[in-house]
């Protein structure tokens, strides 16, 4: 299967079902290999599917975190990391956000 499908029944499971397997799926796939784009995937389910669970959007946070901490230069991941600015809880600080943003520019000026 490509990878949209796989994000398509992830999302279904996660959502629709609202089973935890497709994100302890995920974290599976993640103790084989570290990725950027698992991390941005357990991430997004967590954000869209679970965020209501106490801990859902820290959880999802810690996700997105690490997949900036893998990819430091990926534009798109560190733009979905500003969305935890974003969101009520304001899950980064004003500090952090100056510096993504920053870093941003910087990135998009090469």
């Amino acid at each position: 299967m490509d990878e949209d499908t796989v994000r398509g029944i992830l999302y279904k499971v996660g959502y629709d079902e609202k089973s935890f397997c497709a994100y302890t799926f995920v974290v599976s796939l993640l103790l084989d290999e570290e990725t950027p784009d698992l991390h941005y995937l357990a991430s997004e389910l967590l954000n869209i599917c679970f965020c209501h669970y106490e801990g859902g959007y820290e959880s999802s946070l810690f996700h997105a975190r690490k997949a900036v901490e893998l990819a430091p230069n990926n534009v798109e991941l560190l733009e979905y990391l500003l969305l935890f600015r974003e969101l009520p809880g304001r899950y980064i600080g004003q500090e952090e956000a100056n510096e993504v943003r920053e870093k941003i520019n910087i990135l998009k000026q090469r």
